[in-house]
């Protein structure tokens, strides 16, 4: 036990917040943040101990009137509002607590059924620091005494997730007794040989507000480092502060993404409000490193504070003082796609999906972006883990590129960012090219997920066959292909048929083809025949595969021969999808004498799908796109 001072002790504070219970967005799986604040510093009254430095702030909050004889209640408030607006979750505070009301608080928020995930943060900058065998220190009931509990001790009277934010000295020496725990994350203000700077040039709350407030933070070190250029301290123009909020949020995503490997990324952006304590820890690495200080995480996350995107965002803050909004957005703007161009990274997605979402850039953007993925292997893996797929769908008017965008990305076999609710904004667009982009992104969507949404588009198909052809025609045959004859469509076989006697692009007649043979309309059945011997090799397939669904309804014993004969097709793509079907034909022929008619056979032989998502994945699609989407099968 240790012995602070026996003079004017003090009943430990508990601030609840006020009125009923804050309702959680469904979003949100931390429910509850609990704050330590022992900050027990002699109570104000001259001691050998007022010599020492004694934390002032919390967050960038006075921690005056936190004394009961100075207590106000907008200091109560404001530090939960930072709990609220930062990690989206209520937060109890106590100053200076017991154990006992420690483990008090820990059993009314931490025995939730199911269990949500509960913070807890130790603020131990006026307590005596945790020691090697895992003791971490409060007070004792009148506080005469420090009062040491283990900290496994607390972990196990936690049947929830836990977060703990460790701002303290020696931080690092309680991880080793938290890895027990795979439900725990831990973020700790310094190793555990470090103590946290006594320097008067930063608060000693700093690890906390980055953390919590990352981009005022960010704010108040830039200048801080300026202020020997400036003679009075510059801070951006409050026109451009949501902006600078938005792009340093992407920035340190993309530090992140760029850093981390994907499951490290997966487990801490999974929650939330993890994720944003995620995101400050990340500016806690540069800015902590000033002191040679090294904040240390758990699970571990790789070092970032030498990221080469921090010079980025330090030239960004610099334009954003000196330059009026427009300007500085422009010139940063600028600098970006410059660099990616010349360095060009995956890691920067966060970025892109953040730019992208700027009117005035969007289109720009989202070509570079394009470009770069359509020409580097393994770039649209990369963009499904970002947050790239739901920028794009959320957008009230995306652009045909940006929906390529999506396509591309949806073509890796990614799951889509879709659900029952999710709006298809681009079906409302008055540009056919726009309307074409999405309903390829939808084909690739396809792939692997459908959504009975999906089928409030097949009108939509049909009044853009033409214009947006081939994709109409591939689209519409997908969903009458899973939603079966039940679906109550207007007649649509003959604009397709005008498609394939007319028209000159073979990916247009061969999905014309596809969405006949879906159709099982058998009044076309002489037309596909003379189709076998199409010059296009994928148009003779699609042909065999569309016979091959009308012989299920109308079989035809001199038809079976001619689709046979294509197996030994000079074109070998043609040749081995053939030879892989001709089982299916034979035992549909064998049921062709059948007294009942044709038993339904069930079959997935046709690979149109397939190689439709293995051309918009595989580079230099956008030339394939506008030509013959199915180029690269041909080849």
């Amino acid at each position: 036990m240790f012995n602070p001072t026996p003079h004017h002790m003090k009943s430990p504070m508990v601030f609840n917040r006020q009125g009923g219970p804050q309702q959680i967005t469904s979003s949100s799986k931390t429910k509850h943040a609990l704050a330590f604040l022992c900050l027990f510093d002699g109570l104000r009254t001259p001691s050998i101990r007022r010599l020492v430095r004694k934390p002032r702030t919390i967050c960038m909050k006075p921690l005056l009137t936190f004394d009961p004889s100075f207590y106000a209640p907008s200091s109560k408030s404001s530090l939960q509002e930072t709990y609220l607006k930062s990690v989206n979750c209520p937060c109890e505070i106590a100053v200076d607590p017991s154990v006992q009301t420690v483990l008090n608080l820990l059993r009314r928020h931490t025995t939730s059924m199911p269990p949500q995930r509960v913070i807890l943060h130790y603020f131990g900058h006026g307590c005596h620091p945790p020691m090697a065998d895992g003791c971490l220190f409060f007070f004792t009931d009148d506080r005469a005494r420090y009062k040491p509990i283990k900290i496994q001790n607390i972990v196990n009277a936690c049947a929830c997730p836990l977060c703990i934010i460790l701002d303290c000295p020696f931080a690092g020496v309680l991880l080793a007794h938290l890895s027990s725990r795979a439900d725990i994350f831990a973020f700790c203000a310094c190793s555990a040989c470090e103590q946290l700077p006594l320097s008067t040039d930063a608060p000693m709350d700093l690890f906390s507000s980055c953390l919590l407030k990352p981009f005022d933070t960010a704010l108040f070190w830039r200048m801080r480092q300026n202020s020997s250029i400036y003679e009075e301290q510059k801070m951006p123009p409050e026109e451009c502060c949501e902006f600078l909020n938005n792009l340093f949020m992407s920035l340190l995503d993309s530090i992140l993404f760029d850093t981390q490997t994907k499951n490290n990324i997966e487990s801490f952006t999974r929650d939330p409000s993890i994720a944003q304590l995620t995101r400050g820890f990340v500016l806690a690495q540069r800015v902590m490193l000033s002191f040679n200080l090294h904040p240390i995480a758990q699970p571990d996350l790789k070092p970032m504070a030498s990221h080469p995107l921090w010079e980025f965002w330090d030239v960004a803050l610099d334009f954003s003082v000196t330059m009026e909004k427009d300007e500085a957005i422009s010139m940063i703007f600028k600098l970006f796609i410059s660099s990616f161009k010349k360095f060009p990274k995956s890691g920067y997605f966060p970025l892109f999906s953040f730019l992208m979402t700027i009117q005035d850039y969007h289109e720009s953007v989202c070509q570079v972006l394009f470009d770069y993925m359509d020409s580097t292997e393994g770039a649209a893996e990369n963009a499904a883990r970002s947050s790239i797929p739901k920028t794009i769908m959320k957008m009230q008017k995306p652009s045909a590129i940006s929906l390529l965008i999506l396509a591309k990305i949806l073509s890796t076999g990614s799951t889509a960012p879709f659900d029952q609710q999710t709006p298809f904004n681009f079906a409302s667009s008055s540009n056919n090219s726009v309307i074409k982009a999405g309903m390829l992104a939808m084909c690739c969507a396809l792939n692997n997920q459908s959504l009975a949404s999906f089928n409030r588009l097949t009108n939509l198909c049909i009044d853009h066959a033409v214009d947006c052809a081939p994709y109409s025609a591939l689209f519409l045959g997908l969903l009458i292909e899973r939603g079966g004859r039940l679906m109550n469509l207007p007649p649509f076989c003959e604009t397709f048929v005008k498609l394939i006697k007319e028209d000159t692009r073979d990916d247009v007649r061969a999905a014309s083809v596809f969405v006949l043979g879906v159709s099982k309309d058998t009044q076309y059945i002489e037309m596909l025949v003379d189709l076998l011997a199409d010059k296009s090799p994928f148009v003779r397939v699609q042909s065999f595969f569309a016979l091959l669904q009308m012989m299920q309804v109308a079989p035809n014993k001199e038809i079976f021969p001619k689709m046979k004969a294509l197996q030994n097709d000079t074109d070998q793509i043609c040749k081995n999808a053939v030879i892989d079907a001709i089982p299916t034909l034979e035992l549909i022929e064998a049921n062709a004498d059948d007294a009942f008619g044709v038993k339904p056979v069930c079959f997935s032989l046709n690979g149109i799908l397939q190689n439709l998502t293995l051309s918009v994945r595989s580079p230099g699609f956008m030339k394939r796109y506008e030509k013959n989407v199915f180029e690269l099968k041909q080849k």
